[in-house]
């Protein structure tokens, strides 16, 4: 069971981390545009609002990945598996946004627009909705470069065993 564990909390702390280097990527250019525009919001509002989007990803990646794995796109179902995931790349963006909504306004960090889950939600669709479609589709090219990689490498191992099998 450990050997099974291992690899499993592995991918989980790799996504972990890097959702979180995402997050403070993100984070570095709203701290940059407060800086140039002389916002008064304190610096760990805009903290909490990207870290917990970025959470929230980070914890809807396993069933991402798992979409990949179930219905990839390839040659010869492409067409059928990019609006497959279309359509779930759009409710991504939207569940994220939803759950975004229902937690910033607690936490009162944005208190003058970000009053109502609702204002939230509204807000948060004209801010974010493109930009976590994106993610699911980042999500989606990280996992198939990792699989055409894995599956080239598995044709190279089977070309070397070839190649140094001796014919009778």
């Amino acid at each position: 069971m450990g050997r099974i564990l291992a690899p499993k909390l592995r991918t989980y702390v790799v996504i972990f981390l890097a959702w979180t280097f995402l997050g403070l990527f993100l984070l570095s250019q709203d701290l940059t545009r407060k800086l140039f525009s002389h916002d008064p919001t304190p610096w760990w509002h805009f903290s909490l609002s990207w870290l917990t989007g970025v959470y929230i990803c980070a914890f809807l990646t396993p069933a991402i990945l798992w979409l990949g794995r179930r219905f990839p796109i390839q040659r010869e179902n492409w067409a059928r598996r990019v609006a497959f995931h279309l359509l779930f790349s759009v409710l991504f963006a939207v569940f994220v946004i939803a759950l975004d909504s229902a937690i910033l306004p607690h936490l009162r960090i944005f208190p003058s627009f970000m009053k109502t889950s609702g204002s939230t939600f509204a807000l948060l669709m004209v801010l974010a909705f493109h930009q976590n479609v994106l993610s699911y589709w980042t999500i989606l090219g990280i996992q198939s470069a990792f699989r055409y990689y894995h599956a080239y490498q598995e044709r190279e191992r089977q070309a070397l065993r070839l190649s140094s099998t001796p014919l009778n």
